[in-house]
């Protein structure tokens, strides 16, 4: 017998690259189910820095790069997640700012 499940998506959370600075900055509101899947894009023609603690750089993403993360496959017995309340904070390095493009949260939750 196969269990079905409902994927739902969460609201997208993105910020204009032009809106970032070298201090970290909360992106959307936190999360209010557990994230099973989590995808990360930046579109500007910076590297960004994705922090889950709003010190810390958890995610580096380079110009124009994405990554998908999935807590869910592969995973027996309790399945990883993103826990409720977690809060995402972007920042810059210091030094020259985007003049294009976005930084974008993406996700899934049951």
């Amino acid at each position: 017998m196969i269990r079905e499940r409902t994927f739902n998506a969460i609201a997208t959370r993105a910020c204009d690259g032009v809106d970032l600075t070298s201090t970290y900055a909360n992106r959307g509101d936190a999360l209010t189910e557990p994230l099973f899947i989590m995808v990360l894009k930046n579109t500007t023609d910076v590297i960004v820095h994705i922090s889950e603690d709003a010190s810390t750089s958890h995610y580096e993403l380079a110009p124009g790069e994405s990554e998908t993360y999935d807590f869910q496959t592969n995973k027996s017995g309790s399945l990883g997640v993103k826990k409720v309340g977690l809060q995402f904070s972007v920042k810059i390095n210091n030094g020259a700012a985007p003049t294009c493009g976005r930084v974008i949260l993406q996700g899934q939750t049951i």
